[in-house]
């Protein structure tokens, strides 16, 4: 059985890694957009850039829905 503060570090952890993956997706979606809008040459491969945007979204939301998850199921279980 884990301690009141062992559950706290381990959530305040994934938390943090949460954060940490949510600034890393965001920020990957947010920088393709552009390049694939304004870099010049980047007009011919679009199919590919739309591929990695959709990928990379597709990507952030199983994370974040894997995190909510199981935080969810951590916090239901210590009660």
């Amino acid at each position: 059985m884990m301690t009141e503060e062992q559950m706290n570090l381990r959530f305040r952890h994934r938390r943090r890694i949460a954060l940490a993956s949510f600034i890393m997706m965001s920020s990957t979606i947010i920088l393709l957009i552009p390049i694939g809008l304004f870099v010049e040459g980047a007009a011919q491969s679009m199919e590919d850039i739309r591929w990695l945007i959709t990928t990379g979204t597709g990507l952030w939301s199983a994370l974040i829905l894997g995190y909510y998850v199981a935080a969810s199921y951590e916090q239901g279980k210590s009660v």
